[in-house]
């Protein structure tokens, strides 16, 4: 039996932390303190929506001296999914959130979008000296929740020796087990609220789920979300209303499932067998929840 959930606030959304281990009172206070420092830590340094961030920075300076190691990992990662990808997945959709209304005052006035989102191969430019900016803006949501979730699981199982808990950072988790069994966790609904599609289970997995209809807004008539499609080909092809990822990391869960929205089922299905990811999909007009073998299987 666990004890009382850590919750807290941070990048925008609420983290609840479940320790299955036996820990006493005292010791779960010291972990949970812990996790509530690391979250804030993080969002002051990488998020988009603090002027000063280095995120920020970097995006309005174009250029950080002697970046820290972790910045350059971050970025780094990022540039290799858009390899992984084959171009979907792009850190640089800044600009583009940015012209939608997304920005730091979540203003919601919408002007007019940048022609073209850049290469962030071409665009960033990363050695141990500086990073530089030339065009864009870089926006890591696309996996920021699911990296942090992954640092901190490697905190709870390094710093602290634990082995048995459950990361949620809104929706995106890590999972190791309870006492060696499986953690059971639910799907949930894209537009109908406390419903849930199904259950399933984690075992020492990430896991994220991302939909259109979880950040929308209009403006001057107009429908918005915080999705950005870099795949202006497949735009025409009914995309799911919900997409479900399991993968080894947090990170990339997080990644695919915001990629599983703007692709399509062929080539998404084609990633998951590539990156060995479990895949499920839900639809709204035919109300069917989809989902291959490594979906249900550990």
């Amino acid at each position: 039996m666990s004890e009382p959930i850590f919750t807290h606030h941070a990048l925008g959304t609420t983290w609840w932390i479940e320790i299955f281990d036996a820990l006493h009172s005292d010791m779960r206070t010291v972990v949970y303190d812990d996790c509530a420092h690391f979250l804030t830590e993080f969002e002051h340094r990488y998020s988009r929506f603090r002027s000063d961030s280095l995120i920020s920075i970097l995006n309005r300076e174009r250029t950080i001296l002697h970046p820290p190691t972790e910045l350059v990992t971050l970025l780094l990662y990022g540039i290799e999914l858009y390899r992984r990808s084959n171009g979907v997945f792009n850190i640089l959709v800044g600009d583009t959130l940015l012209t939608r209304g997304y920005d730091i005052d979540y203003s919601f006035i919408a002007t007019t979008p940048p022609e073209n989102i850049p290469s962030p191969i071409d665009a960033i430019s990363i050695t141990a000296d500086a990073i530089s900016l030339m065009t864009g803006s870089i926006d890591i949501g696309g996996f920021g929740k699911g990296y942090v979730i992954d640092l901190l699981a490697e905190r709870l199982k390094q710093k602290f020796n634990l082995t048995g808990f459950l990361i949620n950072g809104g929706g995106d988790m890590y999972g190791t087990s309870d006492t060696g069994r499986p953690i059971p966790i639910y799907l949930e609904h894209p537009t109908v609220e406390a419903t849930y599609l199904a259950a399933t289970t984690l075992f020492n997995q990430g896991f994220a789920a991302s939909s259109p209809h979880k950040r929308n807004w209009q403006y001057k008539g107009i429908h918005y979300t915080h999705i950005v499609d870099t795949t202006p080909t497949a735009s025409e092809v009914e995309k799911p209303d919900a997409v479900f990822i399991k993968a080894a990391s947090a990170r990339d869960a997080d990644a695919f499932a915001t990629i599983g929205l703007v692709t399509t089922a062929s080539d998404m299905s084609g990633f998951a067998t590539r990156e060995k990811l479990g895949l499920a999909t839900f639809s709204l007009s035919a109300g069917t929840l989809s989902n291959n073998h490594a979906f249900t299987s550990h």
